[in-house]
């Protein structure tokens, strides 16, 4: 009986990918999950930098694996990389992305995914019903101003026909005498 490790066959599983730490405007963010257990994230508008950092634990000697992601709703194709583990996304408008991050093994069939959802939540002052009150306000002062002219304009009209009647009302008085 010999023993020959070049018969022996790979065995057949794939690499996993994990999630290891989530940044937000380079800071580690705490979610107070495993990060590799975060499934969906709410951000407000401020923390729009968001950078991910992943890991391939592999132990049998493959160094073939390719890593693709893409945020959905920001890039517009598929980014591939072999040697690039953390992912940076710099002043990301509001909107909902979804991350997917695929590991690609040459030698196996299986592909690892991993699909994360993100919203950026809209500032303030752009959200429909700031919009919408910022409209009212805007055509009430208007309102305010064009009905304060025509009051001091009709005053000033009332002030005058008041003075006209006065002088009309002692000519009259002086013509009596």
């Amino acid at each position: 009986n010999s023993f020959y490790p070049g018969q022996l066959s790979k065995p057949g599983h794939a690499s996993f990918l994990q999630l290891t730490s989530f940044m937000v405007n380079d800071s580690v963010y705490h979610t107070g999950f495993n990060p590799g257990e975060l499934a969906s994230l709410d951000l407000p508008f401020s923390q729009n930098t968001i950078s991910f950092k992943f890991n391939v634990p592999d132990y049998s000697g493959n160094k073939e694996s390719l890593i693709a992601y893409k945020l959905e709703g920001y890039d517009k194709n598929e980014i591939i990389t072999s040697h690039q583990n953390v992912i940076r996304y710099a002043n990301l408008p509001p909107g909902n992305y979804t991350l997917l991050v695929k590991l690609e093994d040459k030698e196996v069939s299986a592909a690892a995914e991993k699909k994360l959802q993100i919203t950026i939540r809209t500032p303030w002052w752009q959200s429909w019903w700031f919009r919408l009150i910022a409209i009212f306000s805007v055509t009430g002062m208007i309102v305010l101003a064009v009905r304060s002219f025509y009051r001091r304009r009709l005053q000033k009209h009332k002030q005058q026909l008041e003075k006209d009647l006065a002088v009309e009302q002692e000519r009259i008085r002086m013509a009596r005498e």
